[in-house]
């Protein structure tokens, strides 16, 4: 555990982001423990904790769209301690800073909540982790585009009705 306190890349191996959760609360064991930037419609920037670990959640790209891009990034407790005691612009600082380690981008839809998620190395490409994300996209709008045309063929059958 005192490992896991000091070195934020061994936090990251126990995160999970669930398929259909809101990128605010990846998991229902997770529990937000504050919300730091809003939008009217959801939060942007706050710490979740899972199993007793903390990590910071950021929706990184699309704020006021439909479809969003999130980043989590595991943070230690003295590390929370000095968000909560910045400024605003020296919070944003340390959001970027803790931003650039190991972490989780997921990709979101307003309406059906994350969708795909990819590990993001530090020291690898998030145009092409987004760019994955983005494919993620298409084949789920894809297959829910057949899915629909399934029932829609269903409902155009003609059925018989017994008494």
């Amino acid at each position: 555990m005192a490992d896991r306190q000091r070195n934020p890349r061994l936090l990251l191996d126990a995160f999970v982001v669930e398929s259909g959760a809101s990128p605010w609360q990846p998991t229902p064991r997770s529990r937000e423990l504050v919300r730091y930037r809003m939008s009217p419609d959801m939060p942007l920037v706050g710490v979740v904790e899972q199993d007793g670990m903390s990590y910071l959640y950021q929706c990184v790209l699309g704020q006021t769209e439909e479809v969003n891009i999130w980043l989590y990034t595991p943070l230690l407790p003295c590390e929370q301690a000095a968000i909560d005691a910045s400024s605003p612009r020296k919070a944003n600082e340390l959001f970027a800073r803790f931003s650039r380690r190991d972490g989780r981008l997921a990709i979101a839809h307003n309406s059906v909540g994350v969708i795909a998620v990819r590990h993001l190395r530090a020291d690898g490409d998030p145009d092409l982790e987004v760019g994955v994300l983005f494919s993620a996209l298409r084949d789920y709008l894809r297959d829910l585009r057949r899915h629909v045309q399934r029932l829609r063929r269903g409902w155009a059958e003609p059925r018989l009705l017994t008494a």
